[in-house]
């Protein structure tokens, strides 16, 4: 009868063993592994950004490009209107009545 104990007690004895020794290889050797694997990943995230961000440049670039011209071309058709026409609340409005207020100053001397 105690040999029975004393065999259940050491199979015990010798499971918790074996398992610290597996648990401590298995972390030890992924340990290394991840030591390796991580300049691997690290190169291929810093690979896939420098794709994402030449590829996102190209695409927004053209967009960017047609969106910048539509702009300008509308600011100017507004700079255009605002300086030739002849309205009280623009530059050439407020150029036009002073060259009239001159001219009438002038007939009058």
């Amino acid at each position: 009868m105690s040999e029975k104990i004393a065999l259940r007690a050491g199979a015990k004895v010798a499971e918790k063993a074996s398992v610290k020794v597996a648990s401590k290889t298995v972390a030890n050797t992924s340990g290394k592994l991840a030591v390796k694997a991580i300049p691997i990943i690290g190169w291929g995230i810093t690979a896939g950004i420098v794709i994402w961000d030449v590829l996102d440049y190209q695409v927004n670039a053209t967009k960017g490009k047609e969106i910048l011209r539509e702009n300008i071309s509308e600011y100017l058709k507004e700079v255009k209107t605002e300086l030739l026409s002849d309205s009280e609340g623009n530059i050439m409005g407020a150029i036009t009545y002073w060259e009239n207020s001159l001219k009438e100053r002038i007939a009058k001397r």
